[in-house]
């Protein structure tokens, strides 16, 4: 399955050229007005809507989320003229929709501590945040569709930093069994709210936390040609394990297994390692075991994609998909910690991605070998 046209939007650019030129010294995060002091964010620009045909009154009355999300989606198809709309599929990893209301465990465990915690600072840190869109995201989605002019088949993942990797294979695999002539993948950050990072230091451990991001990724999923210059998608594999994992890898090795195993690879044949940060130290320790054990001489460079445009959650797998293309079209990559881009060796990058609860998912992008 060829993919192409990838487009991304964050704090490092509104383009993809922009956003790998600025990988070599991405920004710093900046100070969120009106929380605790030291949290941190990323922000991405303000998208421009008026090209499409959105009214100003009615893109402010949708979240940021959504305006990137749409923005993104027409740029991946900005050179698109075949025709295909009307057949054309969009999968979408898109951010949960609730509210920030409290759940009952979270008032009956401040009743069991006794109240010795401010009931404002105890059910702040225990609600899950209003990190999603104002409305549905199939609604959200189905606006999308309808602007650019889709009406294939739709599906929508969320919440965490596995569902664009979801998205992502479940938009290919439906353009390979024929329920769409091609398919728009994308996916975006969750909203950055003020509970956002309280939430995120919940799910991580001391020395894990990273700052809250902005950044929205899209690309395009097409039957493959016999361009044998085009990336394709080579293989995929999905896992879940429960946290804590073993210092062995956990589920990591038997993924990039299978992963290289579908794509007919090797680990010899691997010239880049793009992933997303783990969130708890056993997940960091299972993925150097894991690398080290797949590659226990030399191993490729290696991109923590998280360092550079933080917490981006559904948005992780899209855009590492999408630094991928832009890598195999260069025939050169970025590495954690140095500025000078490295020379794509082999036309075969490997993507991780690690969700807060033990979702992990691996995928292998690459070009056809002789």
């Amino acid at each position: 399955m060829a993919l192409r046209n990838p487009a991304i939007r964050s704090a490092l650019g509104d383009h993809a050229d922009a956003v790998w030129a600025a990988l070599a010294s991405p920004p710093a995060p900046e100070a969120m007005p009106g929380v605790v002091d030291g949290m941190r964010a990323l922000y991405a620009g303000e998208p421009q809507l008026a090209e499409l045909g959105i009214d100003r009154k009615l893109a402010r009355t949708m979240e940021k989320q959504a305006r990137m999300m749409l923005a993104t989606a027409a740029t991946s198809l900005a050179d698109e003229s075949d025709g295909r709309g009307s057949e054309r599929g969009l999968y979408l990893g898109l951010p949960t929709v609730d509210e920030p209301i409290p759940g009952m465990v979270a008032l009956e465990n401040w009743h069991a501590d006794r109240g010795r915690e401010p009931i404002g600072a105890h059910l702040q840190r225990e609600t899950p945040p209003f990190s999603g869109l104002s409305m549905l995201n199939s609604s959200a989605a189905a606006h999308i569709a309808a602007t650019l002019r889709m009406t294939g088949s739709l599906a929508v993942y969320s919440p965490f930093a596995d569902a664009g990797l979801n998205a992502l294979v479940d938009g290919a695999c439906a353009v390979a069994d024929g329920e769409c002539t091609d398919a728009l993948i994308g996916a975006v950050s969750p909203k950055i709210d003020p509970m956002l990072p309280l939430q995120y230091q919940r799910w991580s451990e001391p020395g894990m936390t990273l700052a809250a991001g902005e950044a929205c990724a899209s690309l395009l999923a097409s039957p493959a040609g016999d361009d044998a210059d085009e990336a394709r998608l080579l293989g995929y594999a999905r896992g879940y394990a429960s946290l804590p994992w073993n210092g062995d890898g956990g589920p990591l090795p038997a993924l990039i297994a299978q992963a290289l195993s579908m794509a007919e690879r090797h680990a010899g044949q691997v010239g880049w390692i793009v992933h997303s940060a783990p969130w708890r130290d056993c997940q960091r320790r299972a993925l150097d075991a894991a690398l080290t054990a797949c590659w226990p001489t030399a191993l490729p460079p290696r991109l923590d994609i998280e360092r550079s445009f933080g917490r981006i959650g559904p948005a992780a797998t899209t855009l590492a998909a999408s630094l991928a293309l832009h890598a195999l079209q260069r025939g050169e990559c970025h590495a954690d910690n140095e500025s000078q881009r490295r020379v794509l060796t082999q036309p075969t990058v490997l993507v991780i991605a690690m969700a807060p609860h033990g979702q992990c998912g691996v995928i292998v992008i690459g070009k056809e070998q002789a």
